[in-house]
């Protein structure tokens, strides 16, 4: 599979959004949209398609982005000197891994890394805004660098009398942490065969709808737990 197939396969169905107050009708359906009016949420929308864009541009798969050349490679690594720029053959039968494969898939896995910690952040501020004494509690008991996402579930399970774990760990988003983190480890350990099979059985898209369908369901849940009167005390405040 070439270089370019590998980006085209992972970024299927990514679609820009417009970078300027974007609206319903120039969200794409795999992006978080809120159904409801509350800050915390339509914050999560925007700070979503920035993140959509950015995964877009960093891909190199929209038109004004282009493909990534090797000139281009060669500049960013700084390499300027006219005769070592001539004795490197990227295209030699004695480099195993070409560096326009390599960038490519190193790109993809840093696309998912940065998804991933975006998410769990999301999450944490979530925790916040919703729980905010356990939230201060799990934290100074350093609870988060134990089991991070464990830890948020804990909180919004406790915000949400159970409810939390009972849906939203029905979806897809178990599947796509564990693949993320799969990736997460072949990149920090250098396992390249690792990360390059995981990276061409991935799909960008559908990690977005995973999250997208988590939030989306965590806010039907804030939404139906409105009338516990803490709830309301705080929105009110």
């Amino acid at each position: 599979m070439s270089a370019d197939n590998v980006t085209e396969l992972f970024a299927h169905g990514l679609v820009p959004v417009e970078r300027h107050a974007p609206s319903v009708d120039g969200v794409p359906d795999y992006l978080f949209w809120p159904t409801i009016g509350d800050e915390a949420f339509i914050d999560l929308m925007v700070d979503m398609a920035r993140l959509n864009n950015y995964v877009i541009e960093l891909l190199g798969v929209s038109s004004s982005v282009g493909e990534i050349s090797i000139e281009q490679v060669l500049d960013d690594r700084g390499i300027t000197d006219s005769e070592q720029r001539a004795e490197i053959d990227f295209y030699s039968g004695r480099i195993e891994v070409d560096m326009d494969d390599f960038v490519r898939v190193a790109n993809a896995a840093s696309c998912l890394v940065s998804t991933h910690f975006w998410f769990i952040k999301t999450c944490k501020d979530l925790c916040n805004w919703l729980e905010p004494t356990l939230y201060k509690k799990k934290q100074d008991s350093r609870a988060f660098h134990r089991y991070e996402f464990g830890t948020i579930m804990d909180i919004l399970d406790a915000n949400t009398d159970g409810v939390a774990s009972k849906e939203l760990l029905k979806g897809r988003i178990r599947f796509v942490l564990e693949k993320v983190q799969e990736v997460r480890n072949d990149y920090a350990h250098g396992n390249w065969d690792g990360l390059n099979t995981k990276i061409r059985q991935l799909r960008m898209k559908t990690v977005f709808e995973a999250i997208t369908e988590f939030f989306l369901g965590l806010e039907k849940i804030v939404e139906e737990n409105r009338d516990d009167p803490l709830v309301r005390a705080r929105f009110l405040c």
